[in-house]
């Protein structure tokens, strides 16, 4: 491998490219760190006077809401126009709940009647007993009470 004098020359400037090539990159490294660093300075700095910004700001708010009245006296009418308001939604509420239970008891009235199906129609028969001739809607799989059940047997 290293047989010549030129083959030896060959390796040495090999391994100088290499060693250059490697200084190069961690030199962009390092400055790449740098500018890295420089930006995270930046930001703190930035930080730090929009912290004194706001302390600042938050010692003049602190002073105004101390020596004005009119800020409470309008804070409280505010107030006293919510609860009013409130009050009505609450109003508005419980009238919607009335109307949801008046809904919610006509549909339990409606679920509870023999359901015919309209395809074929056919009637529950206690005596045939055959469970495929009952027709019961998807939403409500137990629409056949035991009261229509009677009535078939009596009219049977």
């Amino acid at each position: 491998m290293f047989g010549t004098e030129a083959s030896r020359e060959r390796w040495t400037l090999r391994v100088a490219i290499f060693a250059t090539a490697v200084a190069l990159a961690a030199a962009f490294f390092t400055h790449q760190h740098w500018k890295s660093s420089d930006r995270a300075v930046d930001v703190a700095e930035q930080a730090r006077k929009e912290a004194n910004h706001q302390a600042d700001l938050r010692q003049l708010d602190d002073a105004n809401l101390k020596t004005t009245r009119e800020d409470a006296a309008s804070a409280l009418a505010e107030q006293i126009k919510r609860t009013d308001q409130a009050s009505a939604l609450t109003k508005q509420i419980a009238e919607a709940a009335r109307k949801n239970t008046s809904t919610a008891s006509q549909a339990l009235s409606v679920s509870e009647r023999a359901y015919l199906g309209v395809a074929g129609i056919t009637i529950y028969c206690p005596v045939c007993e055959q469970p495929e001739n009952i027709r019961a809607p998807p939403s409500h799989p137990k629409s056949i009470t035991s009261e229509t059940k009677l009535k078939a047997i009596a009219t049977h």
